[in-house]
């Protein structure tokens, strides 16, 4: 009998947010392909609740996290668990290669891909300083006019087509249903408001939210968001409506409870955020209200959303990088309050199949 071939994988270094990960997607096939491996293994900074569905996606075997220290008390009991990540990957013979993602260019996974003795370590340097030189030998090679689909493209080293599913059909069945206890309506639109903990930066101000809602009084909405960090913009959506058409189930279900809501919804709008992508990636109906980020290097318009925003003379704030110092410093944020709610509807009503405002 012949021997069955040893499996071999291809380890990945990537970012926490499940938003990245839909951004992240489309170059993994083309990757195992280059690489000759069956499958990946990722290492995560920290570990939550969105993250965790990448336990249930086809191509992603393991998930492991790093738990990076928030303080100093923690800072002792990293170092010995890297150590011990260290040994683990380079005693490891499965590992092909090891991609590190743009979004994933910080000092412990630069040392980490180094000490890993993986020999081919496929990355995009964002700042080309001595740490990445070294980290990364196998350069991809993109120019400040590249877009999503040719950043992909030299990643996979090929053409980028549709990507396969991101997460197997039985978990996304599984979710349909389990969102079914949340709510009694049988249509209705999403709102994926917020982003998550320090992100206030690229949200579409909630008074916009309300006044959209305002305009489809004999519509159902719900209204998802990432955690407790989100509540707030839902208070005020609350308080600014005139109808009560609206369910707010921010921070009250399960990331997967938000992910059958999404596919059940007739369309969904939000800022670019994680529940954003997550529609888009899923073949939902999306419609992505950016300001600072830049749809054409981040988000969700490579996976099929439609993008809706404002030209403003500073934006957007990510021009060729996803560095966002700019955006959190900005003091006037005009790209998200000049995009008015009658512009985002206009652009939903231009879609006649969807509605009609």
């Amino acid at each position: 009998m012949g021997q069955t071939a040893p499996t071999k994988k291809l380890l990945y270094f990537g970012p926490s947010g499940i938003g990245d990960w839909c951004f992240i997607w489309p170059s993994l096939p083309g990757l195992l392909n280059r690489f000759g491996c069956d499958s990946i293994d990722v290492i995560l900074p920290y570990e939550n609740a969105g993250n965790r569905l990448l336990r249930n996606t086809p191509l992603i075997d393991q998930v492991n996290y790093l738990h990076r220290p928030e303080g100093w008390l923690e800072a002792f009991s990293y170092l010995p668990r890297i150590l011990s990540l260290v040994r683990t990957i380079s005693r490891s013979p499965k590992y092909s290669a090891l991609a590190i993602s743009s979004l994933s260019n910080q000092v412990d996974f630069l040392l980490l891909s180094i000490a890993s003795g993986i020999p081919t370590r496929i990355g995009l340097p964002t700042k080309k300083n001595f740490l990445q030189k070294r980290a990364i030998n196998e350069i991809v090679s993109v120019s400040k006019e590249s877009d999503k689909v040719s950043i992909h493209s030299a990643y996979a080293g090929s053409n980028v087509d549709s990507p396969v599913d991101m997460f197997e059909k039985a978990f996304v069945e599984e979710c349909q249903r389990d969102s079914e206890y949340t709510t009694t309506q049988s249509e209705f639109i999403s709102f994926g408001i917020g982003g998550g903990r320090k992100s206030d930066w690229r949200f579409w101000p909630a008074e916009n939210y309300a006044e959209l809602i305002n305009l489809l009084p004999n519509e159902n909405f719900l209204l998802l968001g990432g955690g407790a960090e989100d509540a707030y913009q839902a208070d005020i959506i609350l308080a600014n409506l005139q109808s009560s058409n609206v369910l707010n189930l921010v921070n009250q279900v399960t990331m997967e409870q938000s992910l059958g809501l999404l596919v059940r919804s007739k369309f969904v709008v939000g800022n670019d955020s994680g529940l954003t992508n997550l529609a888009a990636v899923l073949g939902v109906k999306t419609y992505c209200l950016y300001g600072p980020t830049n749809p054409e290097i981040t988000g969700s318009a490579l996976l099929g959303a439609k993008a809706i925003n404002v030209d403003v003379p500073c934006g957007p704030c990510f021009k060729a990088d996803q560095n966002p110092v700019n955006a959190i410093i900005c003091h006037h944020r005009r790209c998200m309050r000049e995009l008015t709610p009658q512009m985002v509807a206009q652009a939903i009503e231009k879609d006649s199949s969807v509605i009609k405002f």
